[in-house]
């Protein structure tokens, strides 16, 4: 395979398309009329842990209106309904404000 170089100019470099790099890249360029690059080493939520994220993350984005009681239910559906649901309530009430 030949290695070709190619020089790309930015404002934000972002490396890695994990999860945290992709919602990274994502918030700088909503946030900010800035040239923003991600570099990763294969393709974006491929490589890395994110590819045994098991399609499921849990994250909180005010904008986005996610409900609580939602959340909990797709993760004790996801988790087969094995979770520690005491666990699960208190980890949610640390996500979502």
């Amino acid at each position: 395979m030949a290695v070709t170089e190619r020089i790309v100019e930015c404002d934000v470099l972002v490396i890695g398309g994990g999860l945290a790099g992709t919602f990274a890249a994502i918030e700088a360029k909503e946030h900010s009329d800035l040239d923003v690059v991600l570099v990763d080493k294969g393709y974006v939520s491929m490589s890395g842990g994110s590819s045994f994220a098991g399609g499921f993350s849990a994250l909180y984005n005010p904008k986005w209106g996610h409900d609580k009681t939602a959340w909990k239910a797709k993760a004790l559906e996801i988790g087969e309904y094995l979770n520690d649901q005491e666990w699960l309530t208190l980890y949610l009430q640390e996500v979502f404000p």
